[in-house]
């Protein structure tokens, strides 16, 4: 798939790399067969820190291990031919001694133009997320006693800011106008009323601009305890407009979100690991984002049985599935296969059964990170996991 850079995306830098002495059309040619190879609209062989150490030749270590830096993900590429690939192999043991972040990448190798490409995807979304607000409206539930990330954390590994506001700042929902494009787009769907919950989509748009935010996750419960109103719709249709919007002051979860969308372009659905079984794993819950469904109705809430939600069919059948710890440091990935799409009487309203591989099933029930887990469609493990190499976020084993 090609690549279309923003304008505000920065182009990788590549560095060509050869033995001290070479003749300068080396190098020129080098840089040739490089831009033949992979698209030139977003490369350049111009910067200060290189993304890319590209070795040409063998004899270049030397020159190689001055251009390393801690500040970033770099990685160590090189075609078979003239020793180049050989000196590479080199470096990244040197690399890996002295505390480097680097990926050595054979260029003979096809897949290694997909590892290229999503660097760019990576470099870019981090760019872009570096600096973003998320909301945090009310408190985090009292449930998710492992899904509480400190806001030193979310700056540190994610460039993230978060602001939190309370309910009583927030507003009341029912002061505010019905949205009629809201209603319409539910309407269809559902026997059940929507007034109430267009205002609160009202709602929360007008704290996110007034806020600046960039995302918000919400103390939902409270809202439906108190007045009988849920907020499934208003943060499912947040995220069919690629606003990322979570439920149950999810710190952990929105912040996955946020991440996900930059690197990949999908916002996924958060939803419970509703139960394991064998191989399989029912996931659940009543905000999914109906873009991701081939079809969906409006029932009430699961827990409560008021308000509304969600209740869909999951459209694709590959999904990947992410979870990152409370500390932002560990990560739990995965993909699997789509089985079943139940509507299971004791869970959340929409659902999948999710059949995984044996070792992420036996990571999920003997050392699970949390509740929430993130389902995109597709299969975008890959660009994942080069992006948490990228920002030192380790995977659990599975």
């Amino acid at each position: 798939m090609a690549i279309h850079p923003g304008k505000d995306d920065d182009p990788i830098y590549v560095h060509p790399l050869t033995f001290m002495g070479a003749e300068g059309h080396l190098a020129v040619k080098g840089k040739e067969r490089f831009l033949h190879w992979l698209e030139r609209d977003y490369i350049t062989f111009e910067g200060q820190v290189p993304d890319i150490l590209y070795f040409l030749t063998g004899g270049s270590e030397a020159e190689a291990v001055k251009k390393l830096s801690k500040s970033r993900l770099q990685l160590l590429a090189a075609f078979g031919e003239d020793n180049a690939f050989a000196s590479a192999t080199e470096v990244q043991a040197y690399a890996g001694q002295h505390g480097y972040n680097t990926l050595l990448l054979s260029l003979d190798d096809r897949e290694s133009l997909h590892t290229i490409r999503n660097l760019y995807k990576v470099k870019s979304g981090l760019k872009r997320l570096k600096g973003q607000t998320l909301g945090l409206i009310g408190e985090v539930s009292d449930w998710l006693v492992a899904s509480s990330v400190s806001q030193e954390a979310l700056r540190e590994r994610l460039g993230l800011r978060m602001k939190k506001i309370t309910w009583h700042e927030a507003g009341d929902f029912r002061t505010h106008l019905p949205s009629m494009e809201f209603i319409s787009k539910f309407d269809h769907t559902s026997t059940h009323p929507l007034t109430s919950a267009s205002k609160v989509h009202t709602l929360l748009k007008e704290i996110m601009a007034t806020h600046h935010l960039d995302a918000i996750t919400v103390e939902c419960f409270s809202l439906v305890q108190k007045n009988g109103v849920t907020a499934c719709l208003a943060l499912s249709d947040l995220n069919d407009q690629g606003v990322p919007a979570g439920c149950e002051g999810d710190l952990v979860s929105i912040a996955g979100m946020m991440l996900l969308k930059e690197i990949t372009g999908h916002i996924p659905w958060m939803a419970n690991m509703a139960g394991i079984k064998g191989s399989s794993a029912l996931l659940a819950h009543c905000t999914a984002p109906t873009d991701l469904l081939a079809d969906f109705s409006i029932q009430t809430h699961f827990e409560t049985d008021k308000g509304t939600a969600i209740q869909g069919y999951f459209e694709e059948d590959r999904v990947t599935l992410f979870r990152l710890d409370k500390k932002l440091s560990r990560a739990f990935l995965a993909t699997g296969t789509i089985t079943d799409r139940p509507t299971f009487p004791y869970a959340c309203r929409t659902q999948i059964l999710v059949e995984l591989p044996a070792q992420a099933e036996k990571s999920l029930k003997e050392n699970p990170l949390g509740n929430h887990h993130l389902v995109l469609p597709g299969d975008h493990s890959a660009v994942i996991q080069l992006a948490l190499q990228a920002l030192g976020i380790a995977l659990v084993e599975n």
